[in-house]
């Protein structure tokens, strides 16, 4: 139940925040389909398994192994939103964030399900454990959600080289600096887990309040996102 409600919160809590500046009533016109949104939320889910049964699976903290895995995954969405159905379209942007956030709710209920099942068993389940839970679901929802969404700007925009490189080297960050935070190296670990935590909190305002506007032109944006003409 606590793995369900961490899992799942912080990824639909993201994608309301962010998608209630684009549809009824913040605008008259939404950007986007909300069916198509749901839609890709589900595939995105569906992905998110195959993504966390492998990672349990086969999973290291090789260097080899998780620059791998960030560029698999990340060239995933990048074949998927730069096909010709969604190249060049608007609302790629949005469909990729919803595909992201619904990957990152599954692997994120994966990851607490298995750190819970593991406290309980030891007795060492305690409130700062469980808020350290929810700052990590938080963290993963703020990865993915981020980088899915730059990949669909570079998509809408038909610049896909240049947007899936920073959405690489952003899930690199992720991957690598949490290292030492997975291996329980002590200091290290709470450094680690800290500089990551606040380094992807930085990526989705970024990709919240510049990135993903930046995929509309400025005259069609909504009002509140015009400061930025970039």
């Amino acid at each position: 139940m606590i793995s369900g409600v961490i899992g799942f919160t912080p990824a639909l809590l993201i994608l309301f925040f962010t998608l209630r500046d684009y549809t009824y009533p913040a605008v008259e016109k939404p950007y986007f389909d909300d069916r198509k949104v749901f839609i890709f939320l589900s595939f995105g889910m569906i992905a998110g398994s195959l993504f966390f049964l492998v990672e349990s699976t086969f999973g290291s903290a090789s260097i080899l192994y998780l620059v791998l895995v960030a560029v698999l995954e990340e060239m995933l969405k990048f074949i998927i939103f730069n096909s010709r159905k969604y190249s060049g379209h608007i609302d790629t942007t949005f469909y990729a964030f919803s595909f992201g956030l619904g990957a990152a709710a599954i692997i994120t209920f994966g990851n607490i399900y298995l750190g819970l099942t593991q406290a309980v068993a030891s007795g060492s389940l305690t409130a700062a454990g469980i808020l350290l839970f929810v700052i990590y679901g938080f963290m993963i929802a703020f990865m993915w959600g981020s980088t899915s969404a730059i990949i669909g700007v570079g998509a809408a925009k038909k610049e896909p080289v240049h947007y899936a490189v920073q959405a690489i080297m952003i899930h690199l960050f992720y991957s690598i600096v949490l290292v030492p935070f997975y291996l329980g190296l002590h200091l290290w670990d709470v450094i680690s887990f800290g500089a990551v935590a606040l380094f992807m909190l930085y990526v989705f305002w970024q990709t919240y309040s510049n990135i993903i506007p930046s995929a509309i032109p400025y005259e069609a944006r909504p009002e509140k996102w015009r400061h930025n003409k970039k």
